[in-house]
């Protein structure tokens, strides 16, 4: 799905991820939470800024109770752990 143009160390691939998903302007942060479309946290400050109570409507995240419990992270976290091998 998502492919790095340049070959990357299991480290900097990791690091690289871990930006992504912090990051709510990239495709992959996205994808992860559910949102709609992406938008940086400037724009997102400017939207909410400009239309107040009704930014809601504008925003590209809505709030289905569909996130992922504790239980489930760290679930997730052990498993990717166990799979991981440097060698």
């Amino acid at each position: 799905m998502w492919e790095l143009s340049t070959p990357a160390s299991w480290g900097q691939a990791c690091t690289l991820v871990d930006a992504s998903l912090e990051d709510s302007a990239t495709s992959l942060f996205v994808a992860v939470n559910g949102w709609d479309y992406p938008i940086s946290m400037p724009e997102l400050l400017l939207v909410i800024g400009l239309y107040g109570d009704k930014a809601e409507r504008l925003l590209p995240f809505h709030d289905e109770g569909t996130h992922v419990t504790e239980e489930e992270h760290s679930a997730a976290v052990s498993e990717l752990l166990e799979e991981i091998r440097f060698t």
